[in-house]
């Protein structure tokens, strides 16, 4: 992980699609099948899984952002996300003032290829 790491994160690449549910199909058709959440303890953890992953054991590959249809307000943002271990996964977190603070905090922490 050699990746210069984006202290501020900063949204510096944005690709849009139609729906969340199709960047989903999109990353998965790439690899990245495992889905991924933030622990209260700032650790990346795999769905239906005990291991914990550091924030500086990873790095954000894609960062795609979304619009509700319905209700502009209604955002999200969907990460592809590569372990040190070769996992590949996605996370997804809201845009705006309701993300999820502990999504944020391990961000800020990661290494970015975008």
């Amino acid at each position: 992980m050699d990746q210069k790491k984006d202290k501020a994160f900063q949204m510096s690449e944005k690709t849009y699609m139609n729906t969340l549910s199709q960047g989903i199909k999109q990353l998965a058709e790439q690899g990245f099948t495992n889905n991924f959440e933030v622990t209260e303890n700032g650790f990346l953890k795999m769905e239906d899984s005990d291991v914990k992953i550091a924030p500086e054991e990873t790095v954000i590959v894609e960062v795609k952002r979304y619009e509700g249809s319905s209700n502009p307000s209604d955002m999200s943002v969907l990460y592809g996300v590569v372990t040190e271990s070769g996992e590949k996964g996605i996370l997804i977190d809201s845009f705006g003032s309701k993300n999820s603070e502990n999504i944020t905090t391990f961000l800020q922490k990661t290494d970015r290829a975008v």
